[in-house]
């Protein structure tokens, strides 16, 4: 039974860490585009450095 459970916990750490390994590629990929338009990247940045602030309260 602790094998079939250490098993599946493996397995579901694993599925996370590549699904946080594909959020990562898609926001590096969305800040590629957006580094060649300025006007566009200074209020996203503005934007989520607002919202990493509001998490800290």
């Amino acid at each position: 039974m602790a094998a079939l459970v250490g098993t599946l916990a493996g397995l579901v750490g694993v599925l996370f860490e590549k699904a946080v390994n594909g959020v990562q590629a898609l926001c590096i990929a969305a800040l590629a585009e957006l580094r060649q338009q300025i006007w566009m990247l200074t209020p996203a940045v503005f934007f989520s450095a607002l919202l990493a602030m509001m998490g800290y309260f």
